[in-house]
């Protein structure tokens, strides 16, 4: 035993250096990761932050439409998406700064979802199909295809809208339609 014990400690004494290099290598490997796990959960706390201002102002403006103000407000000459400004702002703020998080890719489906409750069908087409481009599997991807489907409706092609709303069926584990509360669609809601 001793010459093995020998043999490895002059191994070590003339590799030392090299030795030196790597676990410095090493070390400053795991405090970078270390520094980019940081890093990358105080984005996502951020992103969630703001998603949470969006959603709260999306929530404000739905029950200020609910309440009624909203058709007083159209007497003013206000569009439908007047009382929806600041929400959309706030999803837009989140897509921009932090596109790439879960918060960011939920924002691009509320956006979509707040373009459709105003009547912009076509921003809220490309809002859904981006949401889906980038989370094919993700939560709300059974809601972006739900909303797809409503606007298909909503085009007057109540053939491809038919055929949506029965493809969801096999995918929802929900009752289909019952995500936007949507006056215009009774007939939809009926599947």
């Amino acid at each position: 035993h001793q010459p093995r014990v020998q043999q490895a400690m002059d191994w070590v004494m003339l590799n030392l250096r090299a030795i030196a290099i790597a676990a410095g290598a090493l070390f400053a490997l795991i405090v970078i990761i270390m520094s980019m796990v940081a890093y990358q959960r105080g984005v996502n706390q951020k992103a969630i932050a703001l998603e949470g201002k969006a959603f709260t102002l999306h929530q404000e403006a739905q029950d200020k439409a609910r309440s009624g103000q909203q058709s007083a407000e159209k007497t003013d000459g206000a569009q439908p998406e007047d009382a929806y400004k600041d929400a959309l702002t706030a999803y837009q703020d989140v897509i921009v700064s932090y596109g790439d998080t879960e918060s960011g890719k939920r924002a691009v489906y509320m956006l979509g979802s707040i373009q459709l409750e105003t009547g912009k069908y076509d921003e809220a087409k490309q809002s859904f199909e981006n949401y889906l481009a980038k989370s094919p599997n993700g939560i709300l991807a059974v809601n972006a295809e739900e909303g797809l489907a409503y606007i298909l409706e909503q085009q007057q092609k109540f053939q491809e809208a038919l055929d949506a709303f029965k493809k969801l069926e096999g995918k929802a584990k929900r009752p289909v339609c019952t995500h936007h509360n949507d006056s215009r669609a009774p007939e939809t809601r009926r599947l």
